[in-house]
């Protein structure tokens, strides 16, 4: 196949070129033959056969269609010179540029046919013909094109008037949105839409004449040979599949693929119709709400387990204090600690809840960031040993949003921290940040932004509980929504929550986004 054959050109052009490529490579090997035959010197035989033969090689080589086919034609008229000439000058060896210029009819282009009447004629005008007159070789020549012009616009206006299957088919597969090509049963790619160069990324030069295996993705080389084979054993001759693609710049794609099989006929070779649609949005969209599924029923069945502990501690001490020897002034506190529990889960299910439907009221006020953090402490329980430090006095934030946020931070650490708990204050720039310290395991790195995210219903295994990580993710988004933030760092062998918001009022709009 010739470069101008895989440069995208028209499939008239191909098929023009194709016959005209034969007829001049053709001639070359009898017009060498009647050289020597004709008792010409093989120099002489050599240097005229070498004139066609780089026509032939240009018209091989060229990418673009209209150099590939001048060429073609400028060597079509040097076999006719050498026709001429190994002749003798005779009037019926001019007969031969006649036929060339049939030939070079074949490519239907009224340039390339003018400009070869006009060389034709300047060549006969200069070197006439032997007991003719060479006007009337030129009149013939013209005469020749003219009829070759006429019937191209009378084939033109029929297919226009009249158009065929054949012309609404190509008319559809170009306008096509989805990606389609025509390949041979071997999988060689003859022809494709522009659809399908958007959707590889590659020039439609690369497409034509490469293998259709070739663009597949590695692993999907056996799905691809499933539904060839299905498509060719089925009754319908069709099959669909899923596939990976690779695009030109390496990266994979999916495609819904359907291979279509055309049979061969009397008039056309078999031949094998594919669509390619992508759907990589599709896929990833349907396994990121398959994430979410299956990251809600582990949510709602770890969050309803914490729960159901809480409750069965509950039931567990209410059964019992009414039992002899039964400290009932010990067992209050607990009672109230897994009630406060409980509490607070459900009201961290309220807020997420409702943080997309109904936005939640914030009355931002000057606060004292001490008297807030013992007033928290106060009524955890379990505080008692919860050492405090304060650097900081004053926070512009709501109260009652404050203390929720501390509450969670703090009753996190008590519960899935260690040992040694700390709460401080200090100024960090135009910000008052609450300290939350305890000697609990560290958190994994890959963990750290997921427990402020609500990742931790993704489906993915973790380190903390369900009700932490939605405590987090509710927290920041109350601190967001009072131009603050929650981040965790580890510090010296110890994890640390830290509370940011502003240490008075900057701007009437807030520095950060809320949490979505």
């Amino acid at each position: 196949m010739s470069a101008a054959a895989r440069s995208g050109a028209p499939a008239g052009f191909h098929r023009a070129h194709h016959i005209c490529l034969i007829l001049l490579w053709a001639q070359l090997p009898i017009l060498a033959a009647l050289g020597v035959w004709g008792g010409h010197p093989l120099p002489e035989v050599a240097l005229g056969v070498a004139v066609p033969t780089a026509f032939a090689l240009a018209g091989t080589a060229l990418n673009g269609p209209r150099g590939a086919s001048a060429a073609v034609a400028g060597g079509l008229i040097a076999t006719s010179v050498l026709v001429v000439g190994h002749s003798g000058g005779s009037d019926l060896s001019h007969v031969h540029f006649l036929l060339m210029i049939c030939a070079i009819s074949l490519y239907r282009d009224r340039v390339m046919l003018i400009g070869s009447v006009l060389v034709v004629s300047t060549y006969l005008l200069v070197v006439p013909p032997q007991g003719s007159d060479p006007t009337l070789w030129v009149g013939m020549a013209a005469a020749f094109a003219l009829v070759m012009a006429l019937s191209w616009r009378v084939q033109l206006s029929a297919s226009v008037a009249q158009p065929g299957p054949s012309h609404l088919y190509r008319a559809s597969f170009h306008a096509a949105p989805i990606g389609m090509a025509v390949l041979r049963p071997s999988g060689e790619i003859l022809e494709v839409n522009p659809a399908l160069v958007d959707v590889l990324g590659r020039d439609q030069a690369s497409l034509i004449g490469a293998n259709v295996a070739s663009l597949l993705h590695t692993d999907d080389l056996a799905e691809l040979g499933a539904a060839w084979e299905t498509m060719g054993n089925s009754d319908h001759h069709r099959a669909t599949e899923w596939m990976r693609w690779v695009t030109a710049g390496g990266h994979p794609i999916w495609g819904r693929v359907s291979l279509s099989l055309v049979p061969r006929t009397p008039t056309g070779p078999a031949m094998v119709v594919l669509q390619i649609e992508d759907v990589t949005s599709t896929l990833e969209e349907q396994r990121r709400l398959e994430s979410l599924v299956r990251g809600k029923d582990e949510f709602v069945a770890t969050l309803g387990s914490e729960l159901k502990d809480s409750l069965e501690v509950l039931i567990d001490l209410t059964d019992t204090s009414d039992r002899p020897h039964v400290d009932v002034a010990g067992t209050l506190p607990r009672i109230q600690a897994q009630v406060r529990d409980i509490a607070s889960i459900i009201d961290d299910l309220i807020v997420s809840a409702r943080a997309d439907t109904a936005p939640v009221s914030v009355v931002p006020s000057r606060i004292d960031a001490g008297a807030i953090c013992r007033e928290v402490l106060a009524g955890l329980p379990d505080a008692e040993n919860v050492s405090i430090e304060i650097g900081a006095d004053e926070v512009w934030a709501d109260a009652g949003l404050t203390r929720h946020i501390l509450a969670s931070l703090i009753g996190n650490a008590i519960r899935y921290g260690g040992d040694t708990l700390s709460v401080r204050t200090v100024s960090s720039g135009p910000d008052t940040v609450f300290q939350v310290f305890d000697d609990g395991p560290e958190i994994p790195v890959s963990e750290r932004e997921r427990i402020f995210t609500g990742d931790l219903r993704s489906g993915q295994p973790v380190t903390q509980p369900a009700a932490v990580g939605l405590g987090l993710t509710v927290g920041r988004h109350l601190a967001r929504l009072m131009d603050g933030d929650i981040e965790y760092r580890r510090i010296d062998g110890q994890n640390v929550f830290e509370l940011r918001l502003p240490t008075e009022q900057i701007s009437s709009l807030p520095r950060r986004v809320p949490a979505a």
